[in-house]
């Protein structure tokens, strides 16, 4: 069974927003490696699967949003965790 967000949240210390942040890729919130780290690795741990039934696809691209894409893609994989 996969870890709802809020204990993911619990786990790595921060807000359960940081942890939406983190594991959406939203690229317009700036958070440290370090925060998104500790939730990627909190993610991994805890089993936490994103349900993509409940994502809104966005309408426009940027980017800003490839580049923060390729940036936490590499720090999720140099934690073991797959986005």
């Amino acid at each position: 069974m996969t870890a709802p967000m809020k204990d993911v949240a619990a786990y790595a210390g921060v807000s359960i927003a940081k942890v939406s942040y983190v594991v959406n890729n939203k690229p317009q919130k700036t958070i440290r490696d370090e925060t998104a780290i500790r939730v990627l690795d909190a993610a991994r741990r805890l089993d936490y699967k994103i349900n993509r039934r409940r994502s809104v696809p966005s309408a426009t691209t940027h980017t800003s949003d490839l580049i923060s894409s390729v940036r936490l893609d590499n720090l999720a994989n140099n934690q073991g965790f797959r986005l």
